[in-house]
């Protein structure tokens, strides 16, 4: 839905928690995305970061939604945190 410039997705974290990667057509793994190594965070963290294309598209097509209503059915607020989480994902 976005048009960014990142590694396509869906991405996924090996088994230890330590690197994404991306999903090759089989579902093996592809290119290397990150490699997270000694914080206490590391497997959060690399969930965080395997989930993130697919919380960018999802949220692009809420933000597109909720354009189509009128207050009060439309928490601006909201969108506004929508619109600049998405530019900080994608540079704009």
């Amino acid at each position: 839905m976005t048009n960014t410039q990142h590694t396509p997705g869906p991405w996924f974290v090996t088994p230890d928690g330590a690197a994404v990667y991306e999903k090759d057509g089989f579902g093996y793994r592809g290119e290397t995305v990150c490699r997270l190594v000694g914080h206490p965070f590391t497997t959060a963290n690399a969930r965080l970061i395997a989930a993130a294309p697919d919380l960018l598209d999802a949220l692009a097509e809420m933000l597109a939604d909720a354009d189509t209503l009128q207050e009060p059915y439309r928490n601006e607020a909201i969108c506004e945190r929508a619109r600049a989480a998405i530019a900080k994902a994608t540079g704009g």
